[in-house]
């Protein structure tokens, strides 16, 4: 009796042991799992572990792979050589799923190549030595993610209590393992991610350069372009102002209406010029508005005047607004007269003639706003076209038997500047009644100034005194342009000397010591820009009047010319009377300066 209670007390001895090496284990691969960064550092640290705790000469830990339907050996720990390692693939084959592999539960066999569920396996498992084997399926939150499988040489060799041990481990192990799966696949998504993203980066650093390049390169169009048609159109326009003053001569009535229709086409091709430059400069934000206290009544009337003449030809009469506010709108005068204008002459050109044109003007106090509406009896829009109206470039009637002429950049100027203006430009239309074109800006209350001018005294030109002819140097290299200023400033009593680049210009000056000095800007040898610098660091010839009379008209042009010096700057084509008067103005207010 005591005998048996002592083999007794020495097999629950046995067991506790057992128990205790088993949550040992547990509690020792637990922490080795939380440790592992990739599956196969899971699944060594399980195949070393149970077999440890379970007689088995071979575990293996498979994962399986949806996509491809097989089996991959992740881990193999074996007391002797194995015909599998690391990366075997174990193609899934018939059978395979009726042999309970995706069943959630172990299952053993006491001699596995004579088991009928094993039999499409039976050659495989013969060839590998397996006889006893426990296979457990690994889930992790219902998904099948693998096998692990214990195998030994000898029948017989697994019990109820070893299914038991392996059991407990198998759901760290599938969590283990998948929880490294999912770092993986994030870590990996996360490194492509990282690399596409670098990729577009650097994709869109490319367009980004790109796009740069072009833009500097359609700016170096535009300016070039600008350059090129101003100066011949400088030419046109000069030609006939001197021929309008009628300095060669008397002109007969026909001379005198072709020399209005060379005049109006210039005036016309130098405004299509403008608008390009414009909507470029609004497109690049480089543009900037002036605000100021503007007067409703001038602009208005300005605006109208501008078109009155075009209209009186077509016959069209012009309706001017009842009722004008008598207030300032703090706006940017000069461009708040361009939105007008540009409304107008489109409302001219699509009327026909004998209809009516007008303008009204609407202040809204309650919402803070003044709506300014030119309003027309001409062709109308059709309503498809009404969305085409304000994008540059675009003109309704595109087709090569049109019958108005423009560039299609004006509507999209007005829709810009309005924007600028922090407001908005609508239109309604109907085909053959006319249409309604509205510009809405924000009404900002504008303390009234001063008065903006007081007229001046006339100028009177000098009279011709070949004795002592005051000496102009002209300084520009284009021939035609030469020959025009030297006929101008010669007719209105004044000496020129002429330099043909910047070098010369500087020479001329300290040689010659003029009264003033008209400066182009491109010019070979020294440009326009650093011949006034020199000729401002000379005390000789620093106070001398320096006119820049240039094709340069891009935003910061006349910045960069007042910047080396200049006194005032025109860009080509100017008005010839203009510069006669400046000219006088200049030479008036620098008395003390010597005639030449």
């Amino acid at each position: 009796m005591r005998r048996g209670r002592y083999s007794a007390r020495k097999r629950n001895e046995a067991a506790l042991r057992r128990y205790a090496e088993r949550l040992s284990a547990l509690r020792s691969i637990d922490r080795a799992i939380l440790e592992a960064q990739t599956p196969e550092q899971v699944g060594m640290i399980a195949v070393e572990y149970l077999r440890r705790l379970v007689p088995c000469e071979r575990a293996t830990v498979m994962t399986y792979d949806e996509a491809a339907d097989q089996l991959r050996v992740l881990a193999v720990s074996t007391s002797s050589p194995s015909p599998l390692s690391p990366q075997d693939i174990m193609p899934i084959i018939e059978g395979d799923r009726q042999s309970t592999v995706w069943e959630r539960r172990p299952w053993h066999l006491a001699d596995a190549p004579t088991a009928p569920s094993m039999a499409h396996r039976a050659e495989q498992l013969k060839s590998l030595g397996v006889r006893s084997l426990l296979h457990i399926p690994l889930f992790a939150q219902d998904t099948f993610i693998g096998t692990l499988t214990l195998s030994s040489p000898k029948i017989g060799v697994f019990g109820d209590e070893h299914v038991v041990i392996a059991t407990e481990m198998v759901d760290q192990i599938a969590l283990a393992i998948h929880k490294v799966q999912l770092l993986t696949q994030i870590q990996t998504e996360r490194a492509e991610l990282s690399l596409r993203v670098r990729e577009r980066t650097a994709e869109l650093s490319a367009t980004n350069v790109e796009l740069a390049h072009i833009a500097r390169r359609k700016d170096e169009f535009l300016t070039n372009m600008s350059h090129e048609l101003r100066t011949p159109l400088n030419s046109i326009l000069g030609r006939a102002e001197i021929l309008r003053e009628q300095i060669y001569g008397p002109l007969s009535t026909i001379q005198q209406d072709s020399l209005r229709v060379i005049e109006e086409s210039g005036r016309h091709l130098l405004a299509l010029i403008n608008d390009i430059l414009d909507l470029s400069k609004i497109e690049a934000g480089k543009i900037e508005l002036n605000f100021g206290p503007v007067p409703i009544i001038e602009v208005i009337h300005a605006a109208l005047r501008m078109v009155a003449q075009t209209a009186l030809q077509k016959r069209i009469s012009l309706a001017y607004p009842s009722e004008i506010p008598e207030e300032f709108l703090f706006a940017d005068a000069r461009r708040l007269k361009q939105i007008l204008v540009n409304l107008l002459s489109n409302a001219v050109k699509f009327t026909l003639e004998g209809g009516q044109v007008g303008l009204e003007v609407h202040r809204n106090r309650a919402q803070g706003q003044i709506t300014f509406t030119v309003w027309d009896t001409g062709i109308g829009v059709a309503a498809e076209d009404l969305p085409r109206l304000f994008k540059p470039f675009s003109q309704i009637d595109s087709s090569l038997s049109r019958q108005h002429d423009g560039s299609g950049l004006g509507l999209a100027l007005v829709a810009n500047l309005a924007d600028l203006h922090g407001g908005s430009a609508a239109v309604e239309s109907t085909p053959g009644e006319g249409s309604h074109f509205s510009v809405t800006l924000p009404w900002r209350d504008a303390v009234i100034p001063a008065p903006a001018y007081v007229a001046a005294p006339p100028i009177s030109v000098p009279p011709r005194t070949p004795a002592a002819q005051t000496l102009i140097l002209v300084a520009e290299d284009n021939e035609v342009s030469i020959e025009l200023m030297c006929d101008y400033l010669t007719a209105n009593g004044y000496a020129v000397a002429v330099a043909r680049n910047g070098a010369q210009a500087l020479a001329h000056a300290r040689e010659l010591n003029p009264a003033l000095i008209l400066m182009d800007i491109q010019m070979p040898l020294m440009d326009g820009l650093e011949a006034t610098r020199r000729i401002r660091a000379d005390g000789t010839t620093r106070a001398i009047p320096i006119i820049a009379l240039t094709a340069l008209a891009m935003q910061g042009d006349r910045e960069r010319c007042l910047a080396a010096g200049v006194n005032t700057y025109f860009s080509k084509p100017v008005e010839l009377s203009l510069l006669g008067a400046t000219i006088a103005a200049l030479l008036n207010k620098d008395g003390d300066h010597p005639s030449r």
